[in-house]
């Protein structure tokens, strides 16, 4: 039977971890490792932690909300569910991991897996090869930081979309491909924006290495994501892009 994937699943696929990590270690820090955060100081870390977190806190949202349409009573779910927000609390976060694992036992982690099935088939998994792909697209463009021949607004303007690329790989184990589809809202709007200073740029081989990278994170998220209304969303940015460069 081919395993769906939707929130509950990518919530099942990190909390199932849970359990390897040493009850003795500060929460921060067990998150940090399940969560693939490497942060060199002690405030940055809890803060890509707890920012993480939040996205976690929104996976449990989405659950909610899917199991309100099904023929399933609350009651049946929301102890579950309440223990899964306990779990994800920045609250927490200087606590043992202990105080964290204690919202996991075992009754809830099967309702967790219990739900994979019960909610809808939301998109398909994204290769570790694109993943690499889009990786390599932002090293490129990182490679243009330096260059002292584009306008400091493309310069600014790749900075950012480079951190809203690499938000989107380090929360897409998380939430999937909607973290690409929320960083390309996020560019779109910033694009039309700026339309005008950048387009006087257009020819700078800078625009490409752009262009190229959001090609390629458009393909990848509109290939996992079902909804054709969303995927259209990474068609328009593909188009203004063009458009303008």
């Amino acid at each position: 039977m081919t395993t769906k994937l939707n929130a509950a699943a990518r919530l099942f696929r990190v909390l199932s971890a849970a359990n390897r990590i040493d009850d003795k270690l500060r929460a921060v820090d067990a998150w940090a490792k399940l969560l693939d955060v490497d942060e060199s100081t002690i405030p940055k870390k809890a803060l890509a932690v707890a920012n993480l977190l939040c996205v976690l806190g929104r996976e449990v949202t989405s659950i909610r909300e899917g199991l309100g349409k099904a023929p399933v009573p609350p009651e049946i779910y929301e102890g579950h569910l309440a223990r899964l927000e306990n779990c994800i609390s920045p609250a927490i976060l200087e606590h043992p991991w202990s105080n964290v694992r204690q919202y996991l036992p075992v009754d809830t982690m099967t309702a967790l897996s219990y739900w994979i099935h019960l909610l809808p088939d939301e998109e398909s998994e994204i290769s570790e090869e694109t993943l690499a792909s889009i990786r390599s697209c932002v090293a490129e463009l990182k490679k243009v930081f330096d260059d002292a021949t584009i306008s400091d607004r493309l310069r600014s303007l790749i900075t950012h979309h480079v951190e809203l690329i690499e938000r989107a790989l380090k929360e897409y184990r998380i939430s999937g491909a909607q973290a690409f589809r929320e960083v390309r809202r996020t560019a779109l709007g910033e694009i039309i924006e700026a339309r005008d200073d950048i387009a006087v740029d257009k020819d700078h081989p800078a625009v490409s290495k752009l262009r190229r990278a959001w090609d390629v994170v458009n393909a990848a998220a509109d290939t996992a994501l079902k909804s054709e209304k969303i995927a259209s969303l990474g068609q328009r940015l593909t188009d203004l892009l063009s458009g303008i460069f």
